[in-house]
Formats: structure tokens, sequence, C-alpha cells
């Protein structure tokens, strides 16, 4: 997806991510709670990003 934000022009490529529901977690004031868990599809790694802040380069 194409975005655009303060005249600058970038690609977004949102990561996905895989939902499952485990078992019942608990009771919270009579109501059923569930916990997920959430796996990256995708391989993304972030730590090989160049970014610039304020005009300084920096790897995050």
């Amino acid at each position: 997806m194409k975005l655009s934000f303060r005249g600058t022009k970038y690609d977004y490529n949102p990561i996905t991510l895989e939902v499952t529901e485990e078992g019942i977690g608990g009771t919270y004031r009579g109501v059923i709670w569930k916990s997920s868990r959430y796996r990256q599809v995708s391989n993304y790694h972030f730590s090989d990003q160049i970014m610039t802040y304020r005009g300084v380069t920096y790897h995050q």
C-alpha cells in the first residue's frame, strides 16, 4: 500500500499475524474470557531498517 505523510511517500506492508485461540482462560465478573496466541507469518525483520530522524540516519 502506498502512503504519503507530510510530502514523503513510502510503501506500507503490514505484518501478517496468525491468531489462534486457546482454551478458556478464566472467569472475570461472571464473564468467560479466552486467551489468544499470535504468531508472525511474514519474514519481516525490524533490525534491517535504516531510518532517518531529523536528518540523522540510524539503524533500528
